[in-house]
């Protein structure tokens, strides 16, 4: 088979796609299409003893690159796209369709009759809490604070809407073809991906599976396979990256803790969607890191921000201040790099899916959710199988004394472990090639 895989945001390739590409290439020719890579991916998709059947890596820049206005930068898509499935004539799509440049792709694939497929690159959660946070988000940072909050959200829905109708209809049309009428949005946060030209979702546990369904999509079109970081194929990261578990580490700080700070100072109470003003949020932030620091005084504390935050210079201002062992980093570093070499991990609403990577890639650190506000999202890994949910100062405190005396325990509140449910029969993989072949094979050939 030839393969188009495209890896959407790099830090997601970099967390999870990686390991499904490493399995596909040992047997099946693939062409990747990326957006910029860092130069630890770009060295080992380069060794072809790891990758052996990769054919070519292009550039696409659908995310990423150069600014332009969304009409040149729609034109070049399309042309990049068609160019592309005429060239290699593919025998699988693996993208997202809710994103025009896979879109793209896979209506051009569709006349060589070509399989569409869908990974799911991180942690999920469910599109109407999504859209319920995003339109909050919205609201907050681009109408006057002056407006009740009800007409904030009528115009955040009928701005939306609008666009949604610019990005589906017409841009396609400025190209010459037909729109992508669909009931999924990312626009609109509704619906699901593979309600659109993929004609099956992949994602990663039952509970992203039980997610899925409940967004709308079909059961037959969703398959699960296990996170890359779970099966041999956890392997590549390790080679690529130089990420090791603490247990197999000998060079490393155990007395390091990571602090994953977000990407925005905003945030809402969960019991009635009231906004927190920043100076509260940020105030907040600074009482959990100086608790950090005063109780881990003899540790490193590292701040890693949210790579999308341009502020680095002001936040070193803002928590250097803190404590004399903490090192706010460049938030382009890749957050695996510090997940690797701590031996806490801790996040800060709204929740990271960084912490989802690091219970998958380091399972025996530490790794805590922090919620003191209540805040919506806070509570996202509350009764998580490894991480522990903190939503008292007491507790936290209780917690950061136990860490330090090394008497540390986390016991979640109920068992995460139970096994799939029976009804999942046939829709549980253990590799890509397998599910790849099948789908191929049995499902979208016959």
């Amino acid at each position: 088979m030839t393969i188009l895989f495209y890896t959407s945001i790099s830090r997601l390739f970099r967390a999870t796609g990686l390991g499904h590409l490493y399995e596909i290439t040992q047997k099946h020719k693939v062409i990747l299409l990326t957006e910029e890579l860092d130069d630890a991916t770009e060295k080992i998709l380069n060794d072809k003893s790891y990758f052996p059947s990769l054919s070519e890596i292009i550039e696409v820049h659908q995310f990423s690159g150069p600014t332009t206005n969304i009409f040149k930068r729609n034109k070049r898509l399309f042309n990049q796209a068609k160019k592309i499935v005429k060239k290699y004539q593919p025998d699988v799509i693996i993208g997202c369709d809710m994103y025009l440049f896979e879109l793209y792709l896979m209506r051009f694939a569709k006349k060589l009759n070509s399989l569409n497929l869908s990974l799911q690159t991180s942690q999920q959660i469910p599109m109407r809490d999504a859209r319920k946070y995003m339109r909050l988000v919205a609201a907050h940072n681009n109408l006057p604070k002056s407006l009740p909050l009800w007409l904030k959200l009528l115009l955040i829905t009928i701005k939306k809407r609008i666009a949604h109708v610019v990005y589906y209809w017409l841009l396609p049309i400025t190209v010459g073809q037909l729109p992508f009428p669909g009931k999924s949005s990312m626009i609109l946060w509704k619906g699901s991906t593979a309600m659109r030209l993929s004609h099956y979702y992949i994602v990663p546990s039952e509970r992203n599976y039980n997610i899925t369904i409940d967004d709308g999509l079909d059961p037959q079109k969703t398959y699960i396979l296990p996170h890359p970081l779970t099966r041999e194929s956890k392997s590549i990261f390790q080679k690529a990256y130089g990420i090791l578990s603490s247990k197999h580490d000998d060079n490393r700080n155990l007395k390091t803790v990571t602090i994953m700070y977000p990407e925005i100072d905003i945030g809402f109470v969960k019991k009635d969607n009231s906004s927190l003003p920043k100076s509260k949020i940020v105030a907040n932030r600074k009482k959990i890191i100086k608790m950090i620091s005063t109780a881990l005084a003899d540790w490193t504390v590292y701040i890693k921000p949210h790579p999308a935050r341009k502020d680095w210079k002001e936040l070193k201002q803002l928590f250097n201040k803190s404590g004399n062992n903490i090192i706010v980093v460049n938030p382009s570093e890749p957050a695996d790099k510090y997940i690797a070499k701590s031996t806490v991990i801790i996040g800060i609403p709204p929740a990271s899916t960084t912490l989802y990577t690091a219970s998958l890639l380091c399972s025996d650190h530490i790794i805590l959710s922090i919620d003191l506000l209540g805040e919506l999202y806070g509570d996202i890994y509350q009764n998580h199988e490894k991480i522990d949910h903190v939503n008292t100062e007491s507790t936290f405190i209780n917690k950061l004394r136990d860490i330090h005396n090394q008497t540390y325990k986390y016991t979640p509140a109920t068992d995460s472990s139970d096994p799939l449910s029976s009804n999942l029969t046939g829709h549980i993989f253990n590799n890509t090639l397998d599910i790849l072949e099948y789908l191929y094979k049995y499902k979208h050939r016959h």
